[in-house]
This record gives structure tokens, sequence and C-alpha cells, in this order.
């Protein structure tokens, strides 16, 4: 959720289409923790809490066991199209330094 939303992106947790089971969170003027407890409302169990967003909230909530957790790595390493860019080039570094 943006404090600029495009036009016609969903604006409210509770929009989302209730087929979704997973989420990757990249919150860092709120804590993340809230956005996990608010999406389990509707039915997400699966986070991945961007790299550098995870915090205390985050931390206790990924003993719970309805909560699949996933933290302290950059998803665009592995979500990010293969092509030539600077997600490609992370994934490339981390695999040298066996990071990936």
């Amino acid at each position: 959720m943006s404090d600029d939303p495009e036009k016609g992106s969903v604006s409210q947790f509770s929009d989302l289409s209730p087929e979704i089971d997973c989420a990757v969170i990249g919150l860092t003027k709120k804590d993340p923790a809230h956005a996990v407890e608010e999406l389990k409302t509707i039915g997400i169990k699966n986070f991945w809490i961007h790299w550098r967003t995870e915090t205390d909230g985050t931390k206790k909530m990924s003993q719970d066991a309805v909560v699949h957790y996933i933290a302290g790595r950059c998803p665009m390493m592995y979500l990010a199209d293969k092509g030539f860019n600077m997600h490609s080039i992370h994934r490339a570094v981390a695999k040298i330094l066996g990071k990936y």
C-alpha cells in the first residue's frame, strides 16, 4: 500500500482477491508486523518480509505456526526477470558470495 498509489491500485488490504495466499512486504514507514496481522485476517499465511525491513514485531510472528515466513533476503533477486537489470546483478553478486 503506497502513500501515493497509481490510479486503479488496491488501496486497502480488504480489497485484495481472496485467491491470494502470499505477500511480499517491504514497508519502511510503518511496522510490517501490522500489515502481516491485517493480511492474516483475510487468509494470507505466506509472507516474505523484504530485506532490511524486518522488525521485532515480524520476528515474533515468525514463531507463529500458522504463518510461513521468509526474511533477510531480497525477494527481487528471486522474482525479477532473468534479463540484465539491477536485480540480476544483485543475484549474481549474491551467488558469487555464496548468499543466494
